[in-house]
């Protein structure tokens, strides 16, 4: 398996909703900045519209394309192109809008399609937010953009986006196994979104892509992804990448940000948060699992991580927990 979906398959959403809105110009709407470690999609299945992240550049939207909002900017969207400002409505005055409000281990849709604007041009998109496991600084979500802006290029996205509208609009939301059917739509949304940018213009970011993309670097994240678990060190991971030990450490640190090691403790911890938040397994063996010789030492090292001791994390909602 490739290292880029070694670490795609290592991301886990802990809340998923997943809802339609429909509009017709004029119309718009100001969002803003998503609590920490939650992200917001969309999909433009119908029409088209402006998008603009913080204060960067508007950009048009087209049917098919996506977009992903961090935790690290607010964001508006609107139609047509020279709206004004002052009539692009607050998130905070528009009813039934609940994107926002995802709680941890919510999985859901919005009741009903949400309609905005006037009796102009239409269109409809496909909206979601997520909760994800950890995207603290140093994990893979952390190093994302602000926003990304993915045309659509990737053939699945709006066949997927078509799907879940013609899912939506079924009426089962109340039908045994909606929720899981849901959340796994935006897990799948999410992911083709991501991958589609990692494998485009967000190749060119600092961090782990960069890395990815290096063959020699790759080898050596690769191997920590499949054996996190071993005992590795400089050397040893430098063996696995073919290099000297203070080129691979030089190279590793300049295209990923962090020491290997560092990287190591990382994968680890996020490891370790899904095992004993989401799976709810015992310290002893997700220290064990881990390669750890003690529980203690796991512990220390899983309290520097997130600011607290498992059994505290058990009980903590994500959003709460150190970056």
């Amino acid at each position: 398996m490739d290292i880029l979906s070694d670490v795609l398959l290592s991301l886990r959403l802990l809340a998923t909703r997943l809802g339609i809105m429909e509009f017709a110009s004029p119309w718009g709407i100001d969002i803003p900045a998503p609590p920490e470690r939650t992200i917001i999609g969309a999909v433009l299945i119908e029409g088209t519209c402006w998008f603009c992240a913080g204060e960067s550049k508007p950009e048009q939207l087209n049917p098919g394309d996506a977009v992903l909002v961090t935790h690290k900017t607010g964001h508006r969207m609107w139609a047509p192109r020279d709206l004004p400002r002052s009539r692009i409505t607050p998130f905070s005055q528009i009813d039934g809008l609940s994107v926002l409000q995802i709680d941890t281990d919510y999985r859901d849709a919005i009741d009903a399609p949400l309609r905005l604007g006037g009796e102009g041009a239409k269109g409809r998109m496909l909206v979601f937010d997520l909760i994800a496991q950890d995207a603290g600084p140093r994990a893979i979500l952390g190093t994302l953009p602000p926003f990304m802006h993915v045309p659509a290029t990737e053939p699945s996205l709006p066949v997927w986006a078509t799907m879940a509208d013609a899912y939506l609009g079924q009426g089962t939301r109340h039908q045994p196994g909606f929720s899981a059917l849901s959340s796994k739509l935006v897990e799948l949304i999410f992911t083709n979104i991501l991958r589609s940018y990692l494998l485009g213009k967000g190749g060119d970011d600092p961090g782990w892509m960069r890395g990815i993309r290096n063959a020699r670097i790759g080898r050596s994240l690769s191997a920590i992804h499949k054996r996190p678990y071993e005992a590795w060190t400089v050397s040893m991971l430098a063996q696995e990448a073919r290099m000297a030990r203070s080129t691979y450490a030089r190279l590793f640190n300049e295209l990923m940000g962090i020491p290997p090691i560092e990287y190591l403790i990382n994968q680890r911890m996020q490891l370790a948060y899904g095992m004993i938040v989401v799976d709810r397994k015992s310290v002893a063996a997700v220290a064990e699992t881990l390669g750890y010789r003690s529980e203690r030492a796991f512990r220390q090292a899983f309290k520097l991580r997130y600011g607290c001791a498992p059994s505290q994390a058990r009980r903590r909602q994500p959003t709460d927990l150190a970056q």
